[in-house]
This record gives C-alpha cells, sequence and structure tokens, in this order.
C-alpha cells in the first residue's frame, strides 16, 4: 500500500520487475510508526477519544473523505 510506494522511493524494497530512478538529492525522509485505534467505535476512534466534543459538520466530512459513508452504512451498529 503506501508505505510499500513510500519504501520504494526511498529504495529500500527489493525490485522485482522494471526499472525505477530516484534523484537522491531531493531528499526523501519516512518516520514510520506502526497502526494504532482507540477501543471503542468507529466515532470514537475518528473523535479521538472525545466524541462528547464532536463536531458533527467535521465528523462527517472526515467520514466522507475516508470514503467511509457505505461502509458505516452497511454495519449493524453504523458509528456507535
Amino acid at each position: 500500500g503506501k508505505s510499500s510506494l513510500l519504501w520504494g522511493l526511498l529504495d529500500e524494497l527489493e525490485l522485482r520487475s522494471g526499472s525505477l530512478q530516484i534523484n537522491k538529492k531531493c531528499g526523501i525522509a519516512i518516520s514510520a510508526h506502526p497502526p494504532w485505534n482507540i477501543s471503542g467505535s468507529i466515532r470514537e476512534n475518528i473523535m479521538l477519544g472525545a466524541p462528547d466534543l464532536i463536531n458533527e459538520d467535521a465528523y462527517f466530512q472526515a467520514i466522507s473523505a475516508a470514503a467511509l459513508d457505505a461502509d458505516i452504512a452497511g454495519w449493524e451498529s453504523g458509528d456507535n
């Protein structure tokens, strides 16, 4: 995915086919970190554990930007 693309751009992955040309003078860096989530609902994870401070417009913009509308609509408990 996204991390593999970045590692590839840094020439940190084995190239299996094709070719890759990188200008090493461009100063690319990556700071990898493990994914994490809060033990709770998708709403709590999006709002980083503070669902009572929710800005509904910002929340639904985040849902839409992440293309989660259809997924959440299909979940039995929705975003709760």
